[in-house]
């Protein structure tokens, strides 16, 4: 896997998601459903590092593939990012 967060949102939160999920965060649990533990950590690593950032561009899902917004799931990007990981780390 080249890079984890474009794996992460452009395979599983391409522009048909809300045909697979009802909200972007049944997304996560889907991709944590189907992916081995090792990707799932690799990927809940790289949304920390997000996290950790002051500032998010508003635009950046769309950088990594995804067409959504974490208001979907009526969050904040933060929000959605630590719900994530959260999913992703059980």
């Amino acid at each position: 896997m080249n890079d984890p967060l474009e794996y992460f949102f452009e395979g599983y939160f391409h522009q048909d998601w809300d045909l697979d999920f009802p909200t972007p965060i049944k997304g996560v649990e889907y991709f944590k459903s189907m992916e081995s533990e090792a990707n799932c950590l690799l990927v809940s690593q790289e949304l920390k590092k997000l996290i950790q950032e002051s500032e998010l561009p508003i635009n950046f899902i769309y950088h990594y593939g995804a067409n959504f917004t974490p208001e979907a799931d009526r969050m904040t990007t933060k929000e959605w990012l630590i719900a994530a990981v959260s999913i992703l780390e059980k």
